[in-house]
């Protein structure tokens, strides 16, 4: 009697199951792997901010600095005057 009981519909029900999963570890993987590839550029735009940011920040420093001289120095002019 066990020997008449055809098993053809789960072992092609398992390797559905197999194929369905196979699939979505696939899937998975390429999200991953989209999900690390944004992230790695959106590190790149960050730093390239940071770096921008930096950069105005010295050229802002370096301009108040001279700025703050030049009104030392006029200041002393005039006071000499």
């Amino acid at each position: 009697m066990v020997e008449r009981i055809d098993l053809t519909p789960l072992e092609e029900g398992v390797k559905k199951i197999e194929r369905s999963q196979k699939e979505c570890y696939l899937r998975l993987f390429k999200l991953e792997n989209e999900l690390e590839g944004r992230r790695l550029e959106q590190e790149r735009k960050y730093r390239d901010l940071v770096r921008k940011v930096l950069e105005i920040d010295n050229e802002l420093n370096t301009k108040f600095r001279l700025l703050g001289e030049v009104i030392l120095k006029l200041s002393k002019e005039k006071k000499s005057d």
